[in-house]
């Protein structure tokens, strides 16, 4: 995933490339404590199919996961994945929305003439650094509309994540990209991203996973 790119983040940034990964996953449940929503009124620039409209940033609520759901498949098609999601929105849902969630999801949400509609996602969770010492922010995913690219709204949702990160005292904030997106790349260079070119990332998952977890220790 990626943002006003695309961006998916493993370990360094993505929706989109590479980063690292290797951050030991979600660390004890974290409630999304989070500034006053970002929002403006843009007037998109000449090529978008956007009309001028207000927009803000903002936690996802329940009511979302359908259009959660679909940015999510968006991605995959943008990522030359099409087929590989298997979430569902009531994946989506147990996840984001349970007493103790440790994912969390913040949105884009555009003013339209058939009502507010969400046209970008950042999903993230914490992570530790035993570097630092200290938690950090992974961004797992990055999306936003091609449509709305152009109205600062993947710099917002990172601003967002950003403030999470400073105001809570985290260390960094981590994603990957995918090599062959150099937009992703050029926009996050922008932000001061870096990218962690000592690190691949490794996985092991499926069948490989469970006969993993058989080996008799």
């Amino acid at each position: 995933m990626t943002s006003d790119a695309m961006e998916r983040p493993d370990g360094t940034l993505v929706t989109g490339a590479p980063v690292m990964p290797t951050v030991s996953g979600p660390t004890a449940p974290e409630s999304p404590e989070v500034s006053p929503a970002i929002s403006e009124s843009v007037t998109p620039t000449s090529g978008s199919t956007a009309s001028a409209a207000a927009w803000r940033v903002r936690p996802a609520r329940p009511g979302d996961v359908a259009q959660i759901d679909s940015l999510v498949r968006e991605l995959a098609d943008f990522e030359r994945e099409p087929n590989a999601v298997k979430a569902t929105p009531e994946d989506f849902g147990a996840a984001f929305f349970n007493p103790h969630p440790r994912v969390h999801c913040h949105v884009v949400e555009l003013d339209g003439p058939a009502g507010p509609t969400v046209v970008g996602l950042a999903i993230w969770f914490v992570t530790f650094s035993t570097w630092r010492g200290r938690h950090g922010l992974w961004l797992e995913d990055l999306y936003v509309q091609p449509a709305y690219r152009q109205l600062g709204v993947g710099r917002a949702l990172l601003a967002e994540l950003a403030n999470i990160c400073t105001s809570r005292g985290y260390a960094r904030m981590e994603w990957c990209v995918l090599d062959w997106n150099e937009s992703a790349h050029r926009f996050y260079r922008g932000v001061g991203a870096v990218p962690q070119d000592d690190w691949t990332v490794w996985r092991v998952t499926d069948e490989s996973l469970k006969a993993l977890s058989d080996r008799p220790m």
